[in-house]
């Protein structure tokens, strides 16, 4: 069996490799009215041949840890898009986002429970994350809910 080997498209999900943080604003939302700020902590590493990474993400509110995520980014050949297959504690099913890079801007949504959610991961800058998320009740309509630069640190 031949092994699959990392396109450029594949290139692109080794830009998020390393270790990054950085400061989070956290919009009102209906779970969480008066957010405070947050920081955001992300080891990124690449497995399977280069062929996906792995994200493991903390969210720390107050000095203690608030929320906790883990993704797998991949680039599905056969549709010609990027996939983050994305888990958390918030007791929600794991979700699943699609979308397409363009840029060196990665814009991914999922349809999900409750609403609507788009990613945007802006890799322009080779030292820093440009992060947000909004979500939509119709996938129409969006609301910022965290938006945060991540800086590398390794």
């Amino acid at each position: 069996m031949q092994h699959a080997q990392p396109t450029q498209a594949h290139a692109f999900l080794a830009k998020l490799e390393g270790s990054w943080q950085g400061n989070e604003t956290i919009h009102p939302a209906p779970w969480d009215p008066n957010p405070t700020p947050a920081v955001g902590h992300i080891t990124n590493r690449l497995a399977l041949n280069n062929l996906i990474v792995v994200h493991d993400y903390t969210q720390q509110k107050n000095n203690q840890t608030a929320f906790e995520g883990h993704a797998v980014f991949s680039y599905d050949t056969n549709e010609q898009k990027y996939k983050i297959h994305w888990f958390d504690l918030s007791g929600q099913p794991p979700c699943l986002f699609t979308g397409d890079v363009q840029n060196n801007i990665l814009t991914a949504t999922s349809p999900g429970v409750p609403g609507h959610t788009k990613v945007i991961y802006d890799l322009s800058n080779p030292t820093q994350i440009q992060f947000t998320m909004h979500h939509s009740p119709d996938g129409q309509t969006w609301s910022p809910f965290i938006e945060a630069t991540y800086i590398r640190s390794s």
